[in-house]
C-alpha cells in the first residue's frame, strides 16, 4: 500500500531516473559476464515500459484539471 502510494506520486521521476540508475547499475557489472548484462538491461527495460504503462492508462482525457 505504501508502496504504491510513493510509486503514484513520483511516477514521472521513476519512468525518468530509472534508465539512469540502470545505466549506472549495468556499469558495476563485469563485461566477462554478457548474459548477465543483457538480463539486467532487458529487466529495466521492461520495468520502466510497464511504469509508463501506468502512466498511460491512468491519464483521464476528460479531466481539464492538471493530473
Amino acid at each position: 500500500m505504501i508502496l504504491m502510494q510513493f510509486i503514484d506520486s513520483n511516477l514521472l521521476t521513476l519512468i525518468t531516473m530509472m534508465p539512469l540508475a540502470g545505466a549506472v547499475l549495468l556499469l558495476a557489472v563485469p563485461k566477462s559476464r554478457p548474459a548477465l548484462l543483457k538480463n539486467l538491461a532487458f529487466g529495466l527495460s521492461c520495468a520502466v515500459f510497464l511504469l509508463s504503462l501506468r502512466l498511460y492508462f491512468s491519464f483521464d482525457a476528460a479531466n481539464p484539471a492538471m493530473q
